[in-house]
């Protein structure tokens, strides 16, 4: 978390990521569907729900409010990414019977190389999706199904390439004999995804909102 808030204050963030995200989020605190600047400059601007969908930015939009700043964004990554070590660490105790083991499991989540480029690299969907697919997890080993799910439709808003894993889990869940709660869980996923393919993406698409500009 305080490199990726170092690397922001030193203009060491090469792309427009965090800058369209940041703006897409402050759009949301104005009434608007998280809007923001393409990098060609043009007219007039896009929202994130033509493109990966981010619904779990409105959520953003309150903290935001309170602190209007991309530092903000970066420290909700940060802090999200470690907390689920927290959870996952009493799970693996559980399972493994060791409290060694259970801590060379969090140390291996906290320091897996994919997982500390993700949270340095700006601020990503994907990369928020990605702790709450762990929680979600944790939730599930422990049969807490209101927080499972809840964690499943967070990370499903993250992004629309997370119904991928979210589909990919509740198979394998089908297939290690959770069948039910494998087969809702894919079916979940699936149904999300639709919705946002075949409703939300194309009311909200560049196409479209360049031809109402026309």
């Amino acid at each position: 978390m305080l490199l990726s808030v170092a690397r922001h204050r030193a203009y060491n963030a090469a792309m427009l990521d965090l800058g369209n995200m940041t703006q897409a989020i402050w759009s949301a605190t104005q009434g608007r569907p998280l809007e923001y600047t393409h990098e060609s400059g043009g007219s007039p601007q896009f929202s994130r729900l033509g493109w990966h969908a981010e619904i779990v930015y409105f959520l953003m939009a309150p903290l935001y409010s309170l602190f209007p700043s991309p530092i903000t964004l970066l420290v909700l990554q940060g802090v999200l990414f470690a907390y689920a070590a927290i959870p996952l660490f009493n799970v693996a105790r559980l399972r493994l019977g060791s409290e060694w083991a259970a801590l060379g499991v969090m140390l291996v989540y906290l320091f897996y190389p994919v997982a500390q480029t993700a949270v340095l690299f700006d601020f990503h969907g994907d990369t928020l999706a990605m702790p709450l697919l762990v929680l979600a997890l944790c939730a599930l080993e422990r049969k807490a199904w209101r927080r499972y799910w809840i964690f499943v439709v967070l990370s499903l808003s993250c992004k629309i390439y997370v119904a991928v894993p979210v589909v990919a889990m509740g198979l394998a869940l089908w297939l290690t004999g959770q069948r039910k709660v494998g087969q809702l869980t894919s079916v979940v996923g699936l149904v999300w995804a639709a919705v946002l393919l075949l409703f939300v993406r194309p009311a909200f698409s560049p196409a479209i909102q360049l031809a109402e500009s026309t």
